[in-house]
């Protein structure tokens, strides 16, 4: 009769098992992100629909501002 194994999986691949997961994780869900359609509007929607992805766009230039000096 043969002998049941009595090893589990070593530490080296409990650790790439979890490092796996999490980046095969990260990458559906990037993925998933980049495959919803998004509106682009410039002012907030009064009503929005369910399910649907607003992006709302910024005025150009608008990085430029500068804090006064002093604060």
């Amino acid at each position: 009769m043969a002998s049941p194994v009595s090893n589990g999986p070593g530490f080296f691949g409990i650790v790439f098992g979890a490092m796996f997961s999490v980046a095969l994780g990260a990458v559906l869900a990037a993925v998933y992100l980049v495959a919803q359609p998004a509106e682009v509007v410039t002012a907030a929607v009064k009503e929005p629909e369910e399910g649907k992805v607003y992006f709302i766009q910024g005025a150009a230039g608008g990085g430029r501002f500068r804090l006064p000096k002093g604060i």
